[in-house]
């Protein structure tokens, strides 16, 4: 399975402002039913970190991580 460097959401620190899901260029995020942002396209996410900017509340951390 193939790996890059993409979000890691932390459901516990997300206030559900939605910056992440705006600020991705490729719309790979969405917020879930619990208002929590969830990565919905991993194979669209080019790493480019835009949602970790963004987020006010650093409940986004950039790992490793295998997608299908």
């Amino acid at each position: 399975m193939p790996k890059k460097k993409m979000p890691k959401i932390i459901a516990d620190s997300c206030v559900g402002c939605e910056s992440c899901v705006t600020a991705c260029p490729e719309s790979c995020l969405e917020m879930n039913n619990d208002n929590i942002a969830s990565m919905t396209k991993p194979d669209k996410c080019t790493s480019c970190e835009s949602c970790f900017q963004a987020c006010p509340s650093e409940a986004i951390k950039m790992e490793e991580q295998e997608y299908k």
